[in-house]
């Protein structure tokens, strides 16, 4: 059928190692989302059986959230995490998805990087910045961002090592 080139053989992730990469990229678009949900389902199902404390990392998190569903899988997932053992890190270049959310309120740290015009009064109003605050997101270089929690508002900067930057770069013409 149409998903034999997904399911026709055995997978080649080792699930076993202290890292497991799950890179959906190559998915069809009209698969991804369903790629993601399995990704995330198998590392909530995880967390049941074990007390190891696991980190999910939920990039372009848009994918699930264009979906009724899969909003509120990753919603429920955010909510509950902690209680699992699992810290979730949810990305997205779209703030717009989490105007309807439970998500931002259930985090205790947000990360704002620069935003463009069209974006900025929403996330003004989410977060509830200053408008120094927004003119800060407005011209933010990268590397940097707007960091809050617990009430503290700090402008930081992200420096990667060598190695870091090496592992995690997406830049196509290093890659």
């Amino acid at each position: 059928g149409s998903l034999a080139g997904l399911f026709a053989r055995p997978t080649n992730v080792s699930l076993d190692r202290v890292v497991v990469d799950f890179d959906i990229k190559d998915l069809e678009t009209e698969l991804r989302p369903i790629g993601l949900f399995l990704v995330s389902n198998f590392v909530w199902t995880e967390s049941y059986r074990s007390k190891i404390p696991r980190h999910l990392i939920i990039d372009e998190a848009a994918t699930l959230m264009d979906y009724e569903s899969g909003a509120t899988f990753l919603e429920d997932l955010v909510r509950r995490a902690r209680k699992r053992y699992v810290g979730v890190d949810v990305i997205s270049q779209h703030p717009q998805i989490f105007r309807n959310s439970a998500i931002p309120a259930n985090c205790a740290t947000h990360i704002l990087m620069r935003q463009d015009a069209t974006t900025l009064d929403l996330v003004q109003q989410m977060f509830h910045l200053s408008s120094r605050e927004v003119n800060l997101l407005r011209r933010l270089p990268k590397g940097e961002a707007l960091l809050l929690t617990n009430e503290k508002r700090l402008h930081v900067c992200f420096e990667a090592s060598e190695v870091e930057h090496l592992l995690a770069t997406t830049d196509p013409r290093e890659i």
